[in-house]
């Protein structure tokens, strides 16, 4: 009896998420360096949400010593997103770029303009 309700569990489980890289000109991000921090912040604007299939949209900032991190952004007023990625021992310069994200519910979302 156990197995079955687990194997119910296991069929009836999230639906399958994807990550689709969105295009840079569907989001903007700079870098600046203070004088104990350095912070990346990412910023785009969207109204599409979790009813839409959007669930997260995600920043990854890659340094050129190949390290990468990432930080899903938060809505900061209606349709606009941010994240900011601080950084202790790293400044601009090594900053090679940054990449956004969008975890969807299937991967025939599309973002048009």
């Amino acid at each position: 009896m156990k197995h079955l309700i687990l194997l119910g569990l296991i069929a009836c489980g999230p639906e399958k998420k994807e990550e689709i890289p969105l295009p840079g000109d569907f989001y903007n991000w700079t870098c600046k360096d203070y004088q104990n921090h350095t912070e990346v912040i990412v910023t785009t604007e969207t109204c599409a949400n979790s009813d839409d299939g959007v669930h997260f949209l995600i920043a990854e900032a890659f340094l050129i010593n190949g390290i990468s991190f990432k930080r899903h952004l938060t809505e900061i007023d209606e349709c606009e997103w941010s994240a900011e990625i601080v950084f202790i021992d790293e400044v601009c310069m090594q900053v090679d770029g940054v990449t956004l994200s969008a975890i969807v519910d299937e991967s025939t979302y599309y973002f048009g303009e």
